[in-house]
């Protein structure tokens, strides 16, 4: 069996390489700009109530990276429904878009007092996956800000949470 390829099956495969290279960022936009689209149209059904905050809280998620400046916009708009609504855990989502953008833009002392009150907040509903992902994310801030001692409590935290509720897809991202 000869596995030598010719010349010409070379050029084929590099061509096809490069087109498929050059075609998958358009590829990953396209799929994204199908999943905002169809998010801002399910928007639009919406009234004040809980599906619209859990949808503003996907577009702010969708869109920290590409556009924060609008998924604030949407972060601040399903915080303030949630509060309309005393709809707690759409509240803290929100503030945790909030975070993550703060946590992007490098302002790591918006994103602290934010993650301290999504900690607060998550405690008063005792939801323990909430509490180890806000440990989580102070861990992180506090690592960037350098405070080491508050980075490790908060990581150490974040796994003996994340371990007892079996969370260990979870555990890997605490201690990297």
């Amino acid at each position: 069996m000869n596995l030598q390829h010719s010349p010409t099956s070379r050029l084929y495969t590099t061509m096809f390489l490069y087109v498929l290279v050059s075609l998958f960022p358009i590829l990953c936009s396209g799929q994204d700009q199908l999943l905002l689209d169809s998010l801002l149209s399910t928007l639009n059904t919406h009234s004040h109530d809980s599906s619209k905050v859990n949808t503003l809280n996907e577009l702010a998620w969708e869109l920290r990276i590409a556009n924060p400046e609008k998924a604030t916009s949407y972060a601040n708009e399903a915080k303030e429904i949630s509060q309309s609504l005393e709809y707690p855990s759409g509240f803290l989502t929100s503030l945790n878009r909030l975070g993550v953008i703060a946590f992007y833009k490098k302002d790591f002392p918006k994103a602290e007092s934010l993650y301290l009150e999504i900690l607060e907040g998550e405690k008063k509903q005792n939801n323990r996956f909430g509490i180890g992902r806000a440990h989580n994310q102070l861990g992180e801030i506090y690592k960037n800000m350098g405070d080491h001692q508050k980075a490790i409590e908060h990581a150490s935290n974040s796994l003996e949470i994340f371990t007892a509720i079996d969370r260990w897809d979870l555990v890997a991202v605490v201690t990297t």
